[in-house]
């Protein structure tokens, strides 16, 4: 019985040796095609949290997660603005209502509301769910923590607005596991053709929330409304992961201008 146990746990390839990374790759790179385990993102793969367990499993690795913690208060709740957006189906075009904005500050959901006042087509007021979560990864075979990573998931992002808190939760908790395989397999994900970067981080960049006037908030206009660098901090946490991301450029701008 002991010696099935250890045959189960035994890796089969090791970090240390470079032409079982290189035979790994060939291998991660067929599976992840053949189980539909990645998404093109701008032009580059992105491999989901199953893909990434796959390559920790090859190399004796599993995850071990903690408990989410909430990091929001009881009783907060956001606002959630919808616009009406043209999409292009296999059946033709299509008018969907999606979230343009969400925010849990009372007063950046006012000045939105009144910006865009002309193109809302429903607004939502939700409770509001913030989680983290931890992950280890172990080696299954000496027992040793090899490396760990943490994830957040929250209803404040766009791609993320409907979803309840148990959802929440359990998002947060794939990021902690695909953050923590990043940690230890990133190079290994990248010798196989694939961003090291695991999926579930770019959630929402598959969505386009900005796609014409009025279709989100007006980040420039909202960035000349700022006085400080205070303001322009509490503009900033008030965006999703997406949005910072694509947006960064402007905030620096602006705070280049304040300063001076």
């Amino acid at each position: 019985m002991e010696q099935s146990l250890t045959t189960e746990t035994q890796a089969k390839y090791q970090l240390i040796k470079p032409n079982d990374i290189t035979d790994f790759s060939k291998v991660l790179r067929e599976f992840i095609t053949k189980s539909q385990l990645s998404t093109k993102i701008q032009g580059t793969e992105y491999v989901n949290v199953d893909g990434w367990k796959f390559a920790g499993l090859n190399f004796g690795l599993i995850p071990i997660v903690s408990e989410p913690v909430a990091i929001h208060s009881k009783g907060e709740v956001i606002s959630i603005l919808y616009h009406e957006v043209e999409r292009r189906t296999q059946q033709g075009k299509k008018i969907v209502i999606e979230p343009f904005f969400s925010s849990s500050n009372v007063e950046l959901s006012e000045r939105y509301r009144e910006k865009f006042k002309d193109k809302i087509k429903k607004e939502i007021v939700h409770d509001f769910y913030n989680y983290k979560c931890g992950c280890d990864i172990l080696n299954t075979v000496t027992g040793v923590r090899m490396g760990s990573g943490f994830g957040i998931c929250s209803n404040l992002e766009l791609s993320k607005t409907s979803f309840d808190e148990f959802a929440v939760m359990s998002m947060a908790q794939t990021r902690a596991i695909g953050r923590a395989f990043k940690n230890v397999l990133g190079f290994i994900m990248k010798s196989a053709g694939y961003s090291p970067t695991p999926q579930e981080e770019m959630d929402g960049q598959t969505k386009n929330v900005i796609v014409d006037e009025g279709a989100f908030l007006d980040v420039k206009s909202a960035l000349d409304g700022c006085s400080t660098l205070d303001e322009i901090t509490k503009l900033w946490n008030e965006m999703d992961s997406v949005s910072q991301g694509r947006y960064k450029g402007l905030f620096t701008k602006r705070k280049t201008q304040i300063q001076k």
